[in-house]
């Protein structure tokens, strides 16, 4: 999908149009989630720092289509799961923390709609992942650490009240 013309505060009324088309445009959803969920998996393999602004907008587009009902929270999950998940193909340097702001990006979009039932017990799952991720990095920057207080005081704020 080309965000070249997206300004990441229309993000929202993008993923509101898609849900709006649906009516009119056969399987417009399933082809825009797909092309997404394409281009982040490719995006986190080849790990180029010059697309690292185009992979953010791509998990705020994601967590915008999860607040407009397109998507499940299985594929939200499955999502920040690939993200603290290092494999043969997804390598992680242990002083990168752009999954970080990934996982932050994503939860601050939608992790406020993860407060009961089964998707709030996903969501303390993965938070002990998440801080375990995050133990792993051998140097976190003050940015980084600033942006996860911020989501972790936004998503648990509403879940703990």
């Amino acid at each position: 999908m080309n965000f070249k013309h997206i300004k990441f505060n229309n993000l929202q009324l993008t993923a509101c149009m898609v849900t709006a088309l649906n009516s009119f445009v056969e399987d417009i959803d399933v082809k825009v989630v797909d092309i997404l969920l394409n281009d982040i998996y490719l995006g986190l393999e080849q790990n180029e720092i010059s697309l690292q602004q185009k992979r953010v907008m791509q998990v705020k587009f994601l967590g915008e289509l999860y607040n407009f009902c397109v998507i499940d929270t299985n594929i939200v999950f499955n999502v920040l799961y690939l993200l603290i998940t290092p494999t043969e193909t997804l390598l992680d340097n242990h002083t990168d923390c752009f999954r970080i702001n990934l996982v932050c990006t994503l939860l601050n979009t939608c992790g406020q709609c993860f407060n009961s039932g089964s998707s709030k017990t996903k969501l303390e799952k993965f938070l002990i992942f998440f801080q375990h991720y995050y133990f792993t990095k051998s140097f976190i920057p003050i940015d980084i650490e600033y942006t996860i207080a911020e989501c972790f005081e936004k998503i648990t704020h509403k879940n703990y009240k």
